[in-house]
Order: structure tokens, then C-alpha cells, then sequence
């Protein structure tokens, strides 16, 4: 095996499931020898077993690469120290350390017990300290010696250490702990380091030119404060929750550019490290850094770079409505907030036009639960403006042909691998099933966001890394109330001949019944994932025409 990694040697603590399993396999298959670090305990810490670490060192065996197991605790002083010691006697050095294990006890602070405490404490915190100081204390032998060293170490942290958990205080605690040490770390050993790249604990890595594309650029451009690459995703067939943003991250981002208004979106990301000193570290007013983290280095006087290059392929996206929710519901209530609320002293008027124009994107989610009612009132024959069919059509006509001119010419993705496969029409029409679906999610969290003020931080939850696939029709019934509304008015106005002439409907159903449309697109994403509901797909899809059938 070959690969960014060939000839190196890497441990990976917690390996044998999860996210440290899939740490050990992208290692291996960019040609690292793996020390895989499994306790083979449960969740909660209990028990012992080799046989995970096992399975995945015989995994990488499989495809034709170098592992061996290791069953020490991470958090016990003299087994920290075998397992550096496992990766120099069997691989003969070591140039990676990966602290990812971890247990997990859910409890809130007042039923939480002092054994609870302790010990997700003491795997999180001192199972990060030991590996690391002894894998340090082998790379300063080395040094010393005058041989080359060229170490690196990863700590896996956690949204519940940088925005908190009602349930995971003593995991919180533990995964801050981890941020906070893994910088002072940083600043202990590794002093001279320039540069700091963020990506998501699952996110592999998209381009293999990812370092030499986006270092390049910053040490071209001694201002410049990050680089942002495009995050793909994997997603079910067709992305029908519109995962990858295609329009985005290969179209608007770009045109971002032009301006200095680029913004980080948290992995495939590579940060200047006297840029993030300069604004105080990664910032915790929003609930996600992101955006906010951006907007203060650009203020600043910085620049940001767009690269329309993968650098990051998320392994898990959300594909239920509940984690859809929350996640865009996040996004939005963080860019509303700080549009509002933030400090924007220092940006330029192009770049707050760019930065409002997110605002107005969120706010138009008010306009599209306005169009709904219009369409019931307009079949009733009550319209608020009167005018000739010549005249209406004269002023609507070209808002819609801008409208629909404009969604047709961004919706051209740049270097977009796929390019052959995608069918650019129904892409568009399905990005625009999310925007409509998600416009009562977006409208509660600008409220959210308006309501909470510069000073108090709205609760934030964890994107689950799993789908929950079942039919979640509470969830979709802020889209299928106005749908069943709308037609039961369509069918009243249909039997008491209410409609209005078809010149003033036309502009009515462009707005009103292209949304519903678009509703009833999204509603169908409520059961996404059902065996049922593919089963029958799968059969709609091979039943024969009639004309194929009388052929035949």
C-alpha cells in the first residue's frame, strides 16, 4: 500500500470501533503502520476484550498493510508507556499519535456520582496525557541524539466540550480539557509551528494536494488568515437533504473571493496561527465557531481564501429530520445572531453585503409562509391589489424570469467530479425542496436568535452521528398543515367558483403552488430510509409500461 502516509508509524488509542477504528484504517490505507490501542471495553468503560483491536488490525493485515493489536489502558502510567514502546520495538519509530479513546456516562450533574466523574476524567484527561507525554519524552530522546524527528499528535475532542451537554458534564469537561491541552501542548513543544488545520473527527481527507494547495497559498500571502477547500459528503443516492450544497461550496463560496469575504466552515480548513492569537483564539459567543471565527479575522484586517479543492469527505451526514433540524436549524440561528448581534465593526460595505445577504437568506423563510396564505385567499377571489391582466403581468413577469434566470446560472457547480452524472434540473429542484421544507425551521431560529440578544446563549445540541430512519411525521407537519389547508381551500373554491381570473392566478400559483409543490417534496423526506418505501420504489421503477407490456 502507498500513500500520504507511506512509511510511518501511528498509534490510534480507542481504535477498535467508532471513529478511532475508521482513524486506524485511513492511516493504513495511506500506507502507515498502525498501532491499534483498544482496551475492548464497553461504552461506559467496563469490561476488557482484545478482539475488537484485533478485527481491525486484521482488517488492515487484509488489504495489504502493517498493524499490530494493543490492549493496554490508555489512562495507566506504565501501559501508556508499552504502548509508545509497542510501536518502536515492532515498526522500529514512531511519527503519530492519535488520543481518541473514551467513555461515555450520561447523567446529569445532579444524579452524577463521583466514580461516574472520575472516571471519564480519568480516560479522557489522563488517557490523552500519559500516551502523549511519553511519546514526546521518546521524540526528545531522539533529538537529543540528533536525529530527525517528525512527530504529530491529534487529540479527538467533542461539541460537548466546546458548547455543553446537560447530560455530559463530566464528558464536557474532559473533551475541553482535551482542546485546551492539545493548544498548550502545542505551544510547549511545538512553538514554531505556523499553521493549525481543523477537520471534523469523521471527515476524511478529499485531495491528496489538500497540505501543498492550501500551504502554499499562506505562505504566499503573509495575511492571509485561513484557506477553506469544499467538504463533500457521503450522502444516499440523489442527496436528497442536499448534504453536499453543491451551489454553495462550488458557486457562491467562490464568488467570495472577490470580495475578502470568505468564511471557514470548520473542516477542510487550514488556519494561520498567528491569525487565530490575533483574534483571541477559535471564538465561543456563537454556538459554532465557523462563521464567527472568520468574520473576526477579516475584521481584523485579514484575509480569507477559497480553494475549490476537496478537502474534507464527511463520512456521515444527516439523512433523518430531526438531525436535518438541527443541524440547519444551528446554522441559521448562528448566522442570524451574529448578523445581529455581532461585532462587524472593521468589514467593508461589499463584505457586509455578503455577510446580509446570509441574513436575508434565513428572513426569507418569513416571505415563503406569507405565499401560502396568499394562494388560499387569492382561490377565495379576495386579492389586495387591483390591475389589469397586462399590466400584472408586466410587473410580475420579470421577477419570476430573474428569479428563475438566476437560480439556473448558480446552479453550475465548478470542478464538480460528478459533472457527467448530475442532471443540473433536478439537483436545483431538489435544493430547492430543502429550502422551502426548512423555512419554519429557519423562521423559529431567526426569532430564537432575535429573542436571545448579544448576551445570552441559546442551548446547543449534538448532531447525532447516526440515522434515525423511521417515519417522523411530527416533525414534518409544519409542512403538511399548509399543504392540507391549501387544498381543502382549492377544493372549495373549485365547487363555489371563487377563482379569480387566470391572468391574477398565474402569478398566485407561481408563488403559492410552486411552494406547495415543494412541500410536498420535502413531507416525502419524513419516511426517507424506510425498507418499505424503497422496496416499493424499487418496484414502481421496474414495473413495465403499458405500451412495453402489450408489446411484449
Amino acid at each position: 500500500m502507498s500513500g500520504l502516509c507511506e512509511g510511518r508509524v501511528a498509534i490510534v488509542t480507542g481504535a477498535g470501533r467508532g471513529i478511532g477504528r475508521e482513524h486506524a484504517l485511513s492511516l493504513a490505507r495511506h500506507g502507515a503502520k498502525v498501532v491499534v490501542n483498544d482496551l475492548g471495553g464497553n461504552v461506559d468503560g467496563s469490561g476488557g476484550d482484545l478482539a475488537p483491536a484485533q478485527q481491525v488490525v486484521d482488517e488492515i493485515l487484509e488489504m495489504g498493510g502493517e498493524a499490530v493489536a494493543n490492549g493496554d489502558n490508555v489512562a495507566d502510567w506504565e501501559g501508556a508507556q508499552r504502548m509508545i514502546n509497542t510501536a518502536v520495538e515492532t515498526f522500529g519509530d514512531l511519527h503519530a499519535l492519535v488520543n481518541n479513546a473514551g467513555i461515555l456516562r450520561d447523567r446529569v450533574l445532579a444524579n452524577m456520582t463521583e466514580e461516574e466523574w472520575d472516571s471519564v476524567i480519568n480516560v479522557h484527561l489522563k488517557g490523552t496525557f500519559a500516551p502523549s507525554r511519553w511519546a514526546v519524552a521518546y521524540w526528545r530522546e531522539r533529538a537529543k541524539a540528533g536525529e530527525p524527528v517528525s512527530g504529530r499528535i491529534v487529540n479527538t475532542t467533542s461539541v460537548s466540550g466546546i458548547y455543553g451537554n446537560p447530560g455530559q458534564a463530566n464528558y464536557g469537561a474532559a473533551k475541553a480539557g482535551n482542546l485546551n491541552s492539545a493548544m498548550a501542548l502545542i505551544d510547549r513543544t511545538f512553538p514554531d509551528v505556523e499553521f493549525v488545520e481543523t477537520r471534523d473527527a469523521d471527515d476524511e481527507v478529499g485531495s491528496t494536494s489538500f497540505l501543498r494547495a492550501t500551504l502554499g497559498q499562506l505562505q504566499f500571502d503573509e495575511r492571509l488568515a485561513y484557506v477553506q477547500t469544499i467538504k463533500e459528503a457521503q450522502v444516499s443516492n440523489g442527496d436528497p437533504f442536499n448534504n453536499r450544497e453543491s451551489m454553495f461550496y462550488r458557486g457562491q463560496m467562490l464568488t467570495r473571493n472577490a470580495v475578502n469575504a470568505v468564511f471557514p466552515c470548520g473542516s477542510g480548513l487550514m488556519w494561520r496561527r498567528s491569525a487565530l492569537v490575533d483574534i483571541g483564539g477559535f471564538p465561543t459567543w456563537n454556538l459554532v465557531e465557523d462563521l464567527q471565527s472568520g468574520v473576526e479575522a477579516l475584521r481584523r484586517g485579514w484575509h480569507g481564501l477559497y480553494l475549490p479543492i476537496v478537502g474534507a469527505v464527511a463520512q456521515h451526514s444527516p439523512e433523518d429530520l430531526p438531525n436535518v433540524y438541527k443541524q440547519r436549524g444551528t446554522w441559521a440561528l448562528d448566522t442570524v445572531r451574529l448578523m445581529l448581534w455581532g461585532d462587524l465593526k472593521g468589514l467593508g460595505v461589499r463584505q457586509r453585503l455578503h455577510f446580509y445577504g446570509m441574513l436575508l437568506d434565513y428572513l426569507h423563510a418569513f416571505a415563503v409562509m406569507v405565499y401560502l396564505p396568499c394562494l388560499a385567499l387569492s382561490l377565495l377571489g379576495w386579492t389586495p391589489f387591483q390591475a389589469s391582466g397586462l399590466s400584472y403581468l408586466l410587473h410580475i413577469g420579470p421577477v419570476v424570469v430573474a428569479t428563475e434566470c438566476w437560480l439556473l446560472a448558480v446552479n453550475r457547480p465548478y470542478n464538480d467530479r460528478r459533472g457527467r452524472q448530475r442532471r443540473p434540473y433536478l439537483n436545483l429542484w431538489r435544493a430547492r425542496i430543502m429550502w422551502t421544507g426548512l423555512a419554519p425551521i429557519y423562521a423559529k431560529a431567526s426569532i430564537l436568535a432575535i429573542i436571545s440578544g448579544p448576551n445570552r446563549k441559546p442551548v446547543y445540541k449534538v448532531t447525532r452521528k447516526e440515522n434515525d430512519y423511521r417515519w417522523h411525521w411530527q416533525q414534518s407537519m409544519p409542512q403538511a398543515i399548509p399543504i392540507m389547508v391549501v387544498s381543502i381551500v382549492a377544493i372549495y373554491a373549485l365547487v363555489n367558483d371563487t377563482l379569480p381570473s387566470l391572468v391574477l392566478l398565474s402569478a398566485t400559483l407561481y408563488w403559492g403552488a410552486l411552494n406547495v409543490a415543494l412541500l410536498v417534496g420535502f413531507v416525502s423526506r419524513s419516511w426517507h430510509g424506510l425498507q418499505w418505501v424503497s422496496r416499493v420504489s424499487v418496484r414502481i421503477r421496474r414495473s413495465p409500461s403499458p405500451g412495453n407490456a402489450s408489446a411484449g
